[in-house]
């Protein structure tokens, strides 16, 4: 699927770039940008996330981390998803006999409906990257009628907010396997301590994300480039996207519990709320509104929206952990 996604985008990238947003400045850049990404880098791309989460629910949380950072720090000089891919693949073969993970396409099982769970517990997770690229088309084009500043400045803004959601999107991800090991072993206690020190923790990154982000915008924005009308819009920008931080780590860790509990609606109803169910409709409306101050606005009061109602959905289940 990965490999012919990367196929099939490159062979329309001519109507896909145009269409979202690229012009005669930015295409050439974009096609060649696409093309080692997504044509050359799709499979890697795939697989290094897979196999990091294989391994990890194997009980290798540090050997997991390590592919993932190895990845990271590789970036710089290298593509980090290939190199990372190979590690896991290493790792996996060279632990035959400790783990229950293979790589031997001789065990590929359909019995038992593994793969419908696969896909549904996974679902979730694939709905909110699709609505995340969905939503970030839709800021794009409405930038894009403004200036390729602004659209400059938002593309910076998130690449730093980024930071602090993905330390706190890791911790809700890694803590997956422990909860669903103490939900299926009926250990309760175990599982709520596990909700509770990961919850603290999101919150207490992001929040303090939230704050450096807020208060050193310029500098940071400034850092990446020294366009006076891009750093104008980029700060602005970030301080108003980074105080989704907060509301976003409380709604990843509560799709995180729902999907570590084999309940599938709740997380994708969570994920499209979050992305292109809320914010896409306030992008609008703001824009037709405000203009271009005011389109980012659309995010925190989508994070908030879906912060509320996960809120909402997880607390019947947190009372019924407390009965148990």
């Amino acid at each position: 699927m990965a490999f012919l996604y990367g196929v099939g985008i490159f062979a329309l990238h001519s109507t896909i770039l145009p269409l979202v947003g690229a012009d005669e400045y930015t295409y050439d850049f974009c096609s060649s940008y696409l093309f080692w990404t997504l044509t050359v880098g799709a499979i890697p791309t795939v697989l290094n996330a897979a196999l990091a989460h294989l391994v990890r629910a194997e009980g290798y949380s540090g050997q997991a981390s390590f592919g993932v950072a190895l990845g990271g720090d590789l970036n710089i000089l290298l593509d980090p998803n290939l190199i990372a891919m190979l590690y896991f693949m290493v790792l996996i073969l060279g632990k035959r006999g400790r783990f229950h993970l293979t790589l031997n396409p001789r065990y590929y099982s359909v019995s038992d409906g593994i793969p419908k769970e696969v896909l549904l517990v996974g679902l979730p997770s694939s709905i909110m990257n699709v609505m995340g690229i969905f939503s970030n088309i839709t800021l794009n084009k409405l930038l894009v009628n403004y200036s390729n500043a602004a659209v400059t400045g938002i593309g910076i803004a998130k690449k730093i907010d980024m930071l602090s959601f993905a330390i706190a999107n890791g911790l809700s991800q890694g803590v997956i396997p422990l909860i669903g090991y103490n939900f299926s072993a009926k250990n309760t206690r175990r599982m709520r301590d596990a909700i509770k020190v990961t919850l603290i923790l999101s919150l207490a990154v992001t929040t303090v994300g939230a704050v450096l982000l807020f208060t050193c915008a310029n500098p940071l924005v400034r850092a990446f480039i020294n366009d006076a009308q891009t750093v104008h819009y980029g700060s602005m920008f970030q301080r108003i996207i980074c105080i989704t931080g907060p509301f976003t780590a409380i709604t990843t860790v509560i799709i995180s519990i729902f999907q570590s509990v084999g309940q599938k609606g709740k997380p994708l109803v969570l994920s499209m709320l979050r992305k292109g169910g809320l914010d896409v409709p306030f992008m609008f409306l703001l824009d037709s509104l405000a203009g271009v101050d005011a389109i980012a606005w659309a995010t925190p009061i989508a994070d908030c929206g879906a912060m509320l109602a996960g809120i909402l959905l997880f607390v019947p289940l947190w009372r019924k952990m407390g009965k148990e």
